[in-house]
């Protein structure tokens, strides 16, 4: 996890302790492989699609176990969601963990991002390329969330947008 990433989740932590610790957590992309979210924040169940440090439930791309579903007050995504190939399938899967009114704290590279990343091994071998502005962003995550706040965090040579909303 980047630097600059892990103080924007814990500012939001900080800021939302008290819901934060009332509610059960999901961190999508849970494989610590950096640095992790339950570093930070008090996380339920790290979900991911291998399995490792950090990881309690490993799904297939796509689909969120019955077991899980609607069962978060709050799903954390760092750094995952631009290797997914398919965003539709990846915003699925945000909406089929939260309960409504869930909260949902987002990091991806921006587009001024010249690093080249690296994911865990994996049969699916994804690429690190996705890639949206502000606007597409939000747009993604509209009408299913409310914007609580997305803007674009430069730390040195590094850009992460960074999306906070709460499920309509």
């Amino acid at each position: 996890m980047h630097e600059g990433v892990a103080k924007h989740l814990a500012k939001f932590y900080e800021l939302n302790r008290p819901l934060m610790d009332a509610i059960r957590i999901a961190e999508l992309g849970a494989l610590n492989l950096n640095g992790s979210c339950r570093d930070i924040i008090p996380v339920d169940t790290g979900i991911d699609i291998v399995s490792g440090p950090g990881v309690d439930e490993v799904i297939i791309p796509g689909e969120i176990p019955d077991r899980l579903r609607h069962m978060f007050g709050a799903v954390v995504s760092v750094s995952s969601f631009q290797f997914c190939p398919d965003p539709g399938l990846y915003k699925t899967q945000i909406l089929d963990l939260l309960v409504p009114r869930g909260l949902l704290f987002l990091t991806m590279c921006a587009p001024s991002c010249t690093y080249s990343h690296s994911s865990s091994n994996n049969p699916y071998e994804f690429g690190d390329g996705l890639r949206f502005s502000l606007d597409q962003l939000r747009a993604f995550f509209e009408p299913e969330f409310r914007e609580i706040s997305c803007f674009e965090s430069v730390d040195s040579d590094h850009g992460n947008l960074i999306y906070v909303g709460q499920l309509n």
